[in-house]
């Protein structure tokens, strides 16, 4: 990173079950992206930051056993709410890969790397 900036790292990240009665039901990608943006939310809010200062994501989709594929289109719609947005312009970098995740249910796993000037 560059001199004079603070960096964050938080860790590969999933969706919580939609209900703990079954965990394996973590909902369709939409839903899971959504879930996983909102805890990302508030773990950067926790340092003190935003999604403007997200500078780079890694994004692991699993395909969706409903579409037969990977929901690239149902990430974006979750992602462009949070990013590239009129009230928080910055987009950060981001890779998506199409991955297995070991945990049931899981077809999103998000991680992301934030900085912000050393105050």
């Amino acid at each position: 990173m560059k001199a004079g900036y603070d960096t964050y790292y938080f860790s590969g990240t999933t969706a919580d079950p939609l209900n703990p009665a079954n965990p394996n039901d973590r909902g369709n990608t939409v839903q899971q992206a959504d879930n996983i943006l909102n805890k990302l939310q508030g773990m950067l809010q926790m340092q003190g930051l935003t999604f403007g200062d997200v500078v780079q994501a890694h994004v692991f989709l699993v395909t969706d056993p409903a579409k037969g594929d990977i929901d690239f289109a149902g990430l974006n719609s979750e992602w462009a709410k949070r990013f590239g947005t009129a009230t928080q312009p910055n987009r950060p970098s981001r890779v998506a890969i199409h991955v297995g995740l070991p945990t049931p249910g899981a077809l999103v796993e998000i991680e992301l790397v934030a900085a912000k000037k050393a105050q």
